[in-house]
């Protein structure tokens, strides 16, 4: 009777034990199934300039009708390409693109630090992007999506209406300048929270306000090229706080999407106020704008919760 009792309970384990083993082989199979990501790291020669802008490319056996820009921040560091979204995107058939600026360092610190402004930025992705194109890396006749993160959000409108962009995304970004921002907390009006001092301290080593307005308020009368305010030209921050952006997406067609994380230092709630007023101008067009829990610096869940709010303007079909 015992040894009965026995053989039942090792028969019971073998076959929970098979049953493991047929479920990590369905999961094997369905992981060998997903197409491997081919991510090209490469660089475009601009002639114009005289540099090299470099990109990351994601791209299908052929060339893909979708393809997604990706315009990452001037003043985060995020690796989208080891993102969960990132991969998700691909895999639902699109090609991706992200292109980033060239280091300023060494002997080249100040000829690339004269050319970081929003103009030079837009015309440099431009051009590679029609390099792109007629070098049929990328699909000239793909349905093109526009990301732009942060400051990158400054260069969607330009980006989206030369291409010809059915959707743009702005993440962590405003109507206003971030330069603007800078000037609305040094007036008061936008409170100096705990968060913000940590923003201005860790991007600027600034502990004080009043050092800060200081700095604030000479970047509009030194020269343009001298670095008043942290690791960035004058003409920088001028080039960005120039109000052609609220021109600039009047004139957007297509879907506009606007992603502001709850706890993101720069936000303010008459931002989001202002652009729902302002995109009643834009025509034939539409909007979604969605707000997320944290702090907007992309970091563990906050992908993950970015995924789960963008992947649907990304589909499969």
């Amino acid at each position: 009777m015992i040894k009965s009792i026995r053989f039942g309970k090792t028969q019971a384990k073998m076959q929970k034990l098979r049953r493991i083993l047929g479920l990590l082989a369905i999961l094997s199979l369905s992981f060998a199934c997903q197409p491997k990501i081919n991510i090209a790291y490469d660089g475009y020669l601009e002639p114009f300039i005289n540099d090299t802008i470099p990109y990351s490319l994601a791209s299908h056996e052929e060339p893909s009708n979708k393809v997604l820009i990706f315009l990452p921040p001037s003043l985060d560091t995020v690796s989208f390409e080891e993102t969960d979204l990132y991969k998700s995107i691909y895999r639902n058939g699109y090609d991706i693109l992200c292109i980033y600026k060239a280091p300023a360092k060494g002997v080249l610190f100040y000829p690339r630090k004269n050319l970081d402004f929003k103009g030079q930025h837009v015309q440099n992705a431009n051009n590679l992007i029609q390099h792109l194109k007629n070098s049929k890396k990328i699909n000239p006749k793909a349905n093109f999506s526009v990301m732009g993160l942060g400051m990158g959000s400054y260069l969607v409108p330009l980006i989206s209406a030369t291409h010809n962009a059915d959707t743009s995304i702005f993440i962590n970004g405003s109507p206003f300048s971030t330069f603007l921002t800078y000037e609305r907390i040094c007036d008061g009006e936008m409170p100096l929270t705990e968060a913000r001092a940590d923003y201005i301290k860790q991007k600027f080593d600034i502990d004080s306000l009043s050092s800060f307005k200081v700095k604030v308020d000479a970047v509009k009368t030194d020269h343009p090229e001298m670095f008043t305010l942290g690791k960035y030209p004058n003409m920088f921050w001028l080039s960005y706080h120039a109000n052609f952006f609220i021109e600039e997406y009047q004139n957007l067609a297509g879907k506009a999407v606007w992603v502001f994380y709850d706890d993101y230092p720069l936000n303010n709630v008459s931002d989001l106020s202002y652009l729902k007023v302002l995109e009643s101008t834009r025509r034939n067009a539409t909007v979604d704008f969605i707000n997320l829990p944290g702090s907007g610096y992309f970091k563990g869940e906050e992908w993950k919760a970015l995924e789960d709010s963008l992947l649907k303007f990304f589909p499969s079909n």
